[in-house]
């Protein structure tokens, strides 16, 4: 994080507050509809697990630094989550409604 911040030309207090405010947003709009979708709040605390442990896992690994080593690898990991984001909400959307 502190390479990309080093890279944003704006403030340190702009650049952390609302890049992070706006990840927690729609992290919190993803557990929303996860949690809307299957009716249960274990639903939502699976998908945040999922995403801490993921997480963790590429902080040991490095995984953030080598993404954040190439602004072509920053872009097309960009596009990679979206496609699998827009892919996971279709297949939500999909689903027969009496699946829990």
């Amino acid at each position: 994080f502190k390479k990309l911040q080093s890279q944003i030309s704006v403030g340190k207090s702009i650049c952390t507050e609302h890049i992070c405010g706006l990840l927690w947003f729609s992290m919190g709009m993803m557990l929303g509809l996860v949690y809307e979708k299957y009716g249960s709040v274990l639903a939502p605390v699976c998908a945040h697990v999922t995403a801490n442990v993921v997480s963790v896992i590429g902080t040991q690994y490095q995984w953030f630094d080598w993404i954040f080593g190439d602004v072509v690898r920053v872009g097309a990991v960009t596009v990679l989550c979206a496609a699998a984001a827009s892919t996971v909400y279709i297949r939500m959307q999909r689903m027969d409604s009496r699946f829990p």
